[in-house]
């Protein structure tokens, strides 16, 4: 922490400037707090309040980071803001003292960062913290910085700074070593069961399932008129009756998804093309045109509906959703090209 504090003398005539974060955010300037009429706030108090509140908002759209705050949660959905406001103040002070704030009147007095995190110890937690999701935390508050005007583009050295500091409580917060099962194994994995469309074949759940939310979304994707004109292969061959097309389309897209959902079986691997030669007409005489930004948001929404027709939904698997749609636009820059 040496790092993020001032540097201080005995002899009362130091003057050596105060380097802290808290400074380079704001330090003690008193300015007016937008929350409270005709009272005053430190500028870095404010700063770092603003970003808490941003963060926060990140941290409740974030379906890997609900799970550890229901409590939270079914207070805000009852419209009581008593423990938001509450959380607020508590992290803001935690924050204004280790970035080297010295008013009392900021000092955090809450528990330490093990208890806090520990659901013995604080009932307003429900579950003990992985690294994954301590990482993600992280990026959220760095969504709340942004959201500031606090950017790696504009100012790298504070983001990087604060993001220092925040890992320094990683060991005390971080106290599940398991780490969320990769997606494949959370969409079944390895469990071998029958295989509805091969009668006495065996298969992976994992790829089961895939497979299944796959043939959904292609019959949504085959509904959607903003979807057509990019395949007038396929459809005419379905138009014709020949379904060769559309059954090798079926296994390339769940051979990739189960490739990259985190598959090892070597049956399952993605061996086409890659995303950017598949989706590219001159590479591909499949494809009639390029993609563009809206059609392929269409196209995830799309997905979206595949899963909603074999039980998956946001509302009742928001984590596998939210991953699942992660992935699909990790394809983006390669699939869109115009």
């Amino acid at each position: 922490m040496a790092s993020f504090a001032c540097s201080c003398s005995s002899d009362d005539d130091d003057t050596t400037p105060d380097n802290s974060l808290y400074m380079r955010v704001g330090g003690t300037t008193m300015v007016s707090d937008p929350k409270m009429a005709g009272q005053m706030i430190e500028k870095g108090r404010l700063t770092l309040r603003s970003v808490v509140d941003s963060s926060i908002m990140v941290v409740a759209a974030d379906p890997k980071m609900t799970k550890y705050f229901p409590v939270l949660f079914a207070e805000l959905g009852a419209g009581n803001t008593t423990g938001l406001s509450a959380l607020s103040e508590n992290f803001t002070d935690f924050l204004s003292g280790a970035t080297g704030a010295k008013n009392t009147a900021y000092a955090y007095t809450g528990k330490n960062m093990k208890d806090a995190h520990d659901p013995a110890k604080n009932n307003r937690m429900t579950g003990k913290i992985n690294s994954e999701d301590f990482d993600r935390f992280v990026g959220d508050i760095g969504t709340g910085l942004a959201k500031n005007g606090v950017t790696t583009t504009n100012n790298a050295a504070l983001v990087n700074d604060l993001v220092a500091l925040l890992n320094t409580t990683k060991s005390d917060i971080v106290q599940n070593p398991t780490a969320t099962p990769n997606i494949y194994t959370r969409v079944g994995g390895t469990t071998m069961v029958a295989d509805p469309k091969n009668a006495g074949q065996t298969i992976e759940q994992g790829r089961l399932t895939l497979r299944s939310v796959v043939d959904s979304s292609i019959l949504v994707v085959a509904a959607d008129p903003a979807m057509a004109p990019y395949f007038p292969v396929l459809f005419a061959e379905l138009g014709a009756g020949n379904t060769t097309g559309l059954a090798a389309l079926s296994k390339s897209l769940t051979d990739f998804f189960s490739s990259a959902t985190g598959s090892t079986n070597s049956a399952y691997a993605y061996t086409g093309k890659s995303m950017k030669d598949a989706h590219d007409p001159a590479l591909n005489n499949r494809i009639a045109q390029k993609i563009n930004g809206t059609d392929f948001d269409k196209f995830v929404g799309d997905i979206g509906t595949g899963l909603a027709r074999n039980g998956v939904t946001s509302a009742n698997n928001p984590e596998l959703v939210y991953d699942l749609v992660t992935l699909l636009n990790t394809t983006k820059s390669d699939i869109v090209q115009r």
